[in-house]
């Protein structure tokens, strides 16, 4: 399996916390991804000086690992709230504007099927955790 190396405030960090969100329910639906897929290309295209172009082949990569390392991570799946599950996300989403297009994505992307009691209860977690961002 290749190996997913996120870095901090990139399009791969708002991905794999759009994942984590829409996972919380323990399915990664059809709607979501596609969901993901519409959002980031509409993110990308108005800030192409910030993210540059991304190839569609890659941004499904993306997602799939993602979503694979998400899956492989069953503590973060939990109404449990680890210090390594909140040290990794701020680790890799920590200015502003990416944690606010994360939080956002998000909640878009996990309510395209139906915003789950998992994913909201997780998803507040996340806005008493960053307050400064869409609270």
């Amino acid at each position: 399996m290749p190996n997913l190396n996120i870095e901090s405030n990139t399009l791969g960090a708002i991905i794999l916390f759009a994942i984590y969100i829409s996972a919380q329910d323990k399915i990664i639906s059809d709607t979501e991804v596609e969901s993901i897929k519409e959002k980031v290309n509409s993110i990308k295209y108005g800030n192409l000086d910030l993210f540059g172009s991304i190839e569609r082949s890659d941004l499904r990569e993306l997602i799939k690992l993602s979503a694979r390392k998400i899956n492989n991570t069953p503590s973060w799946l939990t109404k449990r709230f680890p210090a390594d599950e909140k040290n990794y996300f701020k680790e890799i989403l920590s200015e502003k504007y990416f944690i606010d297009m994360a939080l956002i994505v998000a909640r878009l992307c996990a309510s395209s099927d139906g915003f789950h009691q998992r994913e909201k209860y997780k998803y507040n977690l996340w806005l008493k955790e960053w307050p400064s961002s869409l609270g």
